[in-house]
C-alpha cells in the first residue's frame, strides 16, 4: 500500500497486489472471497503478461493464497524463459495478437458493445447491453473517426494493427481545420486512448498505438464566458417560435441541460408543489435531481399543460414536445434560425445554462445551492460555469467603496517629522543630570 498524488493535489491510497487483481464491482474488503476470477499481470524486460488465472489454469481458484502460489510459479517460468506455448503454461497472454485482428471499424463496433456492458453499474442505460452514460456520444465519435480519409485511405477500412500515431495526428489536425473546439478534440483523443488500451488488453494489437512518449497531447481549453448582453434575451424570445420559447425560458430558469429538458415528461412535473424531477436515466451524470419551479416558469407550464383539445396532457407526453406531445429529438435548426432572426452571433444553447447559473450567484444564492441546481459533483466544476460580467464587478466595487468606513485618508500634521531618528536616538528617560 502506498500514497499517490493526483493532479488536483489530493493524496489517495494505492493498494499493491503483487500483480494480482480482480476486475469486478465487489467491495475491496470482499475481493479475496468473491467468486470472480483472479487476473495476473507481470512485466519483464518490456514485455507484459496479463491474463485470467482461472482460464489459464483451466480450473477455479478458490482463495487468494492459492492464486498467489500459482502466480509465483508463472513468474519463475517467465524469468527462466520457459513460459511459452506447448508446455504447462500454454495459455496465450493478452498481448498476443489474435487472428484475425479485423479492421478498425469492426474493432470499434465490438468495443462499443463490450465496453458498454462492462461500464460502472448505476449509470443510466443508453447502450444496447450496458450502462455507460456516454455510449451514444462514443458511437457517434467513432463513426467520425472511421469515416476519416488520410491519403485516400478510409481509416475504418484499415487493419487495426496498421493504424499508427500518424493517422491519429492527421485526424486531430482535420478536426482543428474544420473548426472543432479544443474541448472537442480533447474528447476525441481521450476516447482514442481508451480504445487503444482496450484493443491491446483484448489482444488485437501487440503494442499500444499511443505510447507514453508520443507527441500527441491534449490542447489547452479556453473557458467560454459568453453571457447574454442587455436586450439579447428579449430579442431571442421574440424571435423564437412558441415551443422553442418555452424551452428557452425553462433553460434560463432551471439551469438544466437541453437533453434533460427535451426528455422531460408530464409525469415528472409537480405543479402543485412546483417541482421538476430529472430522472437519473435521463441526466448526464446519472443522478436524479429535483429542481424548484420559479413563478415565471410555472406560468409557462400551466399554459403548456392544456392540450389542443382543452384537456390536460397525458402523463406520458413530453413537456417540450411537439403539438401532439411526441418527443422533439433536436432543436438545432430552430435554434440557429432564431438566433439569425434575432441578430445574435456566437451564442450556443448551452450558454443559457452558464447564464442561468451566473444569475443565481448574482442574486445571492450560496454556491452549494447553485451546484445542486447545475447537478455538479464538486464546486470546482461549478466555478467554470459562473461568468461574472465586468459591469457586475464595477457595481460591486462601488458598493464596497460606499460601505468601507475604516480605511479613510488621514491628514499628515505639519511640523517636525514625528518618526524617530536612527542616527540620533532620544535620550533615556530619567534625571537629565545623572550621567
Amino acid at each position: 500500500m502506498r500514497q499517490r498524488r493526483l493532479r488536483d493535489g489530493r493524496m489517495v491510497t494505492v493498494h499493491e497486489n503483487a500483480g494480482l487483481r480482480k476486475i469486478c464491482q465487489c467491495p475491496r474488503r470482499r475481493r479475496a472471497s468473491c467468486p470472480h476470477a483472479w487476473y495476473f499481470s507481470f512485466t519483464l524486460r518490456g514485455q507484459t503478461y496479463r491474463f485470467s488465472l482461472d482460464r489459464h489454469l483451466g480450473r477455479k481458484l478458490t482463495s487468494r493464497t492459492e492464486a498467489e502460489a500459482e502466480a509465483e510459479k508463472i513468474r519463475v517460468a517467465i524469468r527462466a524463459g520457459t513460459f511459452r506455448s506447448g508446455d504447462e503454461f500454454s495459455e496465450p497472454t493478452a498481448h498476443t495478437v489474435q487472428q484475425p485482428p479485423g479492421t478498425l471499424e469492426s474493432v470499434c463496433s465490438e468495443f462499443l458493445t463490450r465496453h458498454a456492458r462492462s461500464a460502472v453499474p448505476g449509470r443510466r442505460r443508453t447502450g444496447p447491453n450496458g450502462t455507460k452514460a456516454s455510449w451514444g456520444d462514443d458511437a457517434a465519435m467513432l463513426r467520425v473517426l472511421c469515416r476519416f480519409e488520410l491519403r485516400g485511405q478510409r481509416l475504418g477500412d484499415l487493419p487495426v494493427t496498421v493504424v499508427c500515431e500518424d493517422h491519429v495526428d492527421g485526424f486531430l489536425q482535420h478536426l482543428a481545420a474544420v473548426g472543432r473546439a479544443a474541448s472537442t478534440r480533447n474528447h476525441y483523443l481521450r476516447l482514442i486512448k481508451l480504445l487503444d488500451r482496450w484493443t491491446v488488453r483484448k489482444g488485437y494489437r501487440p503494442t499500444p498505438l499511443l505510447t507514453p512518449s508520443c507527441e500527441l497531447r491534449q490542447d489547452r481549453e479556453v473557458p467560454r464566458n459568453r453571457r447574454l448582453a442587455p436586450g439579447e434575451e428579449e430579442r431571442l424570445l421574440r424571435a423564437a417560435q412558441p415551443g422553442l420559447r418555452a424551452l428557452l425560458i425553462a433553460a434560463l430558469e432551471t439551469c438544466a441541460r437541453r437533453g434533460e429538458l427535451l426528455t422531460l415528461q408530464w409525469r415528472e412535473v409537480d405543479l402543485f408543489r412546483r417541482r421538476l424531477r430529472l430522472l437519473a436515466r435521463k441526466t448526464k451524470d446519472g443522478e436524479e435531481r429535483v429542481i424548484p419551479v420559479s413563478t415565471r416558469l410555472a406560468g409557462i407550464l400551466e399554459i403548456a399543460k392544456v392540450g389542443p383539445d382543452g384537456a390536460d396532457r397525458n402523463p406520458e407526453e413530453f413537456v417540450f414536445g411537439d403539438v401532439t406531445g411526441a418527443q422533439v429529438r433536436s432543436v438545432k435548426t430552430a435554434w440557429r434560425a432564431t438566433c439569425r432572426r434575432a441578430g445574435i452571433d456566437d451564442l450556443r444553447f448551452h450558454d443559457l445554462r452558464h447564464e442561468a447559473g451566473s444569475r443565481l450567484v448574482e442574486a445571492g444564492w450560496p454556491l452549494h445551492y447553485v451546484q445542486a441546481m447545475l447537478g455538479h459533483s464538486n464546486l470546482k466544476q461549478t466555478s467554470t460555469y459562473l461568468n461574472v460580467p465586468l459591469g457586475g464587478l464595477e457595481e460591486a466595487m462601488r458598493k464596497y467603496d460606499q460601505q468601507r468606513t475604516a480605511c479613510k485618508l488621514v491628514a499628515i500634521p505639519s511640523g517636525p517629522d514625528p518618526r524617530p531618528d536612527c542616527n540620533n536616538p532620544p535620550a533615556p528617560a530619567g534625571n537629565p543630570h545623572i550621567h
